[in-house]
């Protein structure tokens, strides 16, 4: 949201989706759709969701690299 960034959900290898605790109204979603390939969907948006987001990938395996992230997208809430 406007604040700092928080985790809204994780992966782990083997597919399981892990959400971390939000409002009351919102929801989300994470898939994967191929290798190196995942969609991340905020459902019931309200107008404190609004604010920049971006994604953040890490290795499921050790290694030495520390992942990549996504470029920032802003999220604007508008209701009909």
């Amino acid at each position: 949201g406007l604040n700092s960034p928080s985790l809204l959900a994780s992966m782990d290898r083997w597919g399981v989706v892990h959400k971390a605790r939000r409002n009351d109204s919102s929801d989300c979603s994470l898939e994967r759709l191929g290798p190196r390939k995942f969609a991340l969907n905020v459902h019931s948006t309200q107008d404190s969701d609004a604010g920049d987001y971006h994604c953040t990938a890490t290795p499921w395996i050790r290694s030495t690299a520390t992942g990549v992230s996504s470029h920032r997208v802003f999220l604007n809430v508008k209701f009909a």
